[in-house]
């Protein structure tokens, strides 16, 4: 079974949130924790389960200590998701993501952290990181996994899954419940003000958050961000398409360099999708050791 070590950080708010520690190596080269942060309608579970299957258990393996964090409302964060859940993504922001960061410094004594994320996770962290940019020199690298900000791909699965289920019927949800209940689209839910938060990026052609005044990709031009290597699959026709994931990446300011499409054609074992790029068996020896050597490389 895989070895791992609670920790719960109380909000401002009462709640307490919670962070799962996989431990690493301990010495003086020892590689840089990680902080996991899980997407929309997911929780931390997606990077690993107790079996020690998963990503995170795969780069604990190889001397990380993994810290994979729960955002409020999901997992086993408490209270769970209600329509008394008042928080979105400015919560996020501007306390979870900060918090996480704090403990494992006070946990490991690192200097240095790297990111890794799945899907919206990712577009928190770019988010965070350039609307408090004294946390960029903090950061190694960052490695996302099938994120897009907008959806600008147009087919059937978008009209399906975006447009049908995440607009009309997520918008119908918070109508009549006030917030979106977990394993209606997926393993957790969205609270009111997080699912209206995400809809109006994944519409949006600006990443812009006008209450607070922040213009993204103008901060992104101030402020660079750590290096990043944005991979996603060929078969994710909508959530994490190839096209929407390369405009995210360059709006953040980065290069299409950084970029990889997992796929057959390019030698990969499987056309991967936007879940199973984390999960199938096949990824342990196709791009799990892209992650590591990404990691591992010196360069910042």
């Amino acid at each position: 079974m895989l070895e791992i070590k609670d920790h719960y950080i109380q909000t401002p708010e009462n709640e307490r949130l919670y962070l799962a520690e996989l431990p690493g190596e301990k010495s003086e080269s020892s590689k840089e924790p990680l902080l996991f942060i899980h997407g929309a309608l997911e929780n931390g579970k997606v990077f690993y389960n107790e079996k020690g299957k998963g990503l995170a258990p795969y780069l604990q393996g190889l001397g990380h200590s993994c810290f994979i964090l729960d955002l409020r409302g999901r997992g086993k964060s408490e209270p769970p998701l209600s329509a008394d859940s008042t928080f979105g993504q400015f919560e996020y922001l501007n306390f979870d993501i900060p918090a996480a960061l704090r403990k494992i410094k006070d946990v490991t004594g690192s200097k240095e952290i790297s990111f890794v994320t799945h899907s919206w996770g990712g577009v928190l962290v770019n988010s965070f990181l350039l609307k408090s940019p004294t946390w960029i020199p903090e950061i190694k690298s960052l490695v996302h996994v099938s994120v897009k900000r907008r959806v600008g791909v147009f087919n059937l699965h978008r009209l399906f899954y975006i447009d049908l289920m995440w607009g009309l019927v997520g918008t119908l949800f918070l109508w009549f419940k006030g917030y979106l209940p977990k394993k209606t689209f997926g393993p957790e839910g969205e609270s009111y003000q997080s699912l209206k938060d995400s809809q109006k990026w994944v519409y949006s052609k600006m990443w812009m958050d006008k209450k607070h005044g922040l213009d993204y990709p103008f901060l992104a031009r101030q402020h660079q961000l750590p290096r990043a290597l944005y991979l996603t699959g060929k078969k994710d026709h909508c959530l994490g398409h190839i096209n929407d994931v390369t405009a995210f990446a360059l709006e953040s300011g980065h290069q299409k360099s950084d970029i990889q499409l997992l796929s057959k054609e390019s030698g990969n074992a499987k056309d991967y999708g936007h879940l199973d790029i984390l999960t199938a068996k096949e990824a342990v020896n196709d791009h799990f050791p892209i992650i590591a050597n990404f990691l591992s490389a010196k360069n910042k």
